[in-house]
């Protein structure tokens, strides 16, 4: 006589793999717990409350539009979060102010995205490009409020040909310029010929690195490019 419990649910499988996944997912929430980096609100990384309390720059700063600025504490944290800490998910809620920042700008049918490239060493050391994921996660946004709107992410088009000193690092205006100058070459030009060109970053202060990512886009044929970033320092 079999005395053993019947675990069959209807599939070969007892648990099934929605059931494992989510099985991880809640044993992965216990040790690293997802909350709210401004109030711990569970369950999100940046609550609308908090987010609706986030400064609003008004107006487009020197071909930049940022979704708020570095002046923020939350805004510091979470983006620390996201490049520091490795805390990839943090890419998400920045994705989404800059949607909300530029979601009634946008009139053309097709919406080119590129992300400002980190040099090899760099991108080796962090493992990730931060500006890439906040694009990825935006162009995600946009497939699902505005699905009449093509979205296309190029993470092969611009690239970092040389390691720079890292821009927090310099203070003045005029170093910071210099230590970009050239630094960004483009490849695969026929993408991006003729096209109106987004190029994305997560913060800038002195526009050194979109301006001159802008720069190599624009002789490479772009017909216009805007800078969004996240926070304008």
């Amino acid at each position: 006589m079999n005395n053993k419990p019947n675990l069959s649910t209807g599939s070969p499988n007892a648990l099934t793999t929605n059931a494992v996944n989510k099985l991880f997912s809640s044993v992965l929430n216990f040790i690293f717990p997802v909350e709210c980096l401004s109030c711990g609100k569970k369950d999100i990384i940046l609550c609308e409350s908090c987010s609706a309390e986030l400064p609003f720059p008004e107006t487009e700063k020197k071909g930049i539009l940022a979704a708020t600025t570095y002046d923020s504490f939350i805004i510091q944290k979470i983006i620390k979060s996201l490049k520091y800490r490795k805390n990839k998910l943090a890419a998400k809620p920045l994705a989404d102010l800059l949607f909300n920042r530029i979601k009634d700008k946008i009139k053309q049918k097709e919406m080119i995205i590129v992300p400002a490239p980190l040099s090899k060493r760099r991108l080796s050391q962090r493992g990730f490009n931060q500006a890439l994921l906040i694009a990825e996660f935006l162009s995600d946004k946009f497939k699902k409020e505005r699905p009449a709107i093509k979205i296309v992410v190029y993470n092969n088009v611009l690239y970092k040909n040389k390691n720079t000193s890292s821009q927090v690092e310099i203070k003045e205006r005029g170093k910071r310029l210099k230590n970009l100058e050239g630094a960004f070459f483009v490849n695969n030009n026929h993408l991006i010929q003729g096209k109106n060109i987004f190029v994305i970053d997560d913060v800038s202060t002195t526009g050194a690195t979109i301006n001159e990512a802008k720069r190599a886009l624009k002789n490479a044929g772009a017909k216009r490019v805007v800078g969004l970033v996240v926070a304008q320092g």
